[in-house]
C-alpha cells in the first residue's frame, strides 16, 4: 500500500503509530492490509471511504494479540521438539504427538 495513493483520513499519524507499537515489518504489513480491508468494508460510498487511525490501531492490536496466542503452549513445561528423524515429539519421552511409534507404541 503506497501512502500517497491510499485514501487516508487526516487523523493518521504514522510516526505516532511507530512510536506506540514496536513491531516487525511483517507485522506492519499485515496490520496495514487489515486496516485497509476494515475501511473498505464500511457501509458508505467508495469515494467517502478512508483509512482512519482507529483502523490501524485495531489492526495492529489484533496482530499483536494473535502473536501472543501463537506463542502460548497448551502443555506448560512440555515444548514440542523435533526428533533427530524430524518427527514431532514432546520434551517428555512418554508423550508423543503426531508420530506413529510403530507396533509397540
Amino acid at each position: 500500500m503506497h501512502p500517497a495513493r491510499t485514501p487516508l483520513a487526516a487523523d493518521v499519524d504514522f510516526q505516532a503509530l511507530a512510536h506506540r507499537y514496536e513491531v516487525s515489518g511483517g507485522d506492519i504489513r499485515i496490520a496495514v492490509l487489515k486496516a485497509a480491508l476494515a475501511a473498505a468494508a464500511e457501509h458508505r460510498p467508495d469515494s467517502a471511504k478512508r483509512i482512519h487511525r482507529h483502523h490501524f490501531e485495531a489492526s495492529i492490536e489484533e496482530v499483536i494479540a494473535g502473536k501472543r496466542v501463537m506463542g502460548q503452549s497448551l502443555f506448560e513445561g512440555s515444548p514440542l521438539l523435533a526428533s533427530a528423524e524430524g518427527e514431532p515429539r514432546w520434551a517428555r519421552d512418554d508423550v508423543c504427538v503426531g508420530a506413529h511409534r510403530g507396533p509397540s507404541g
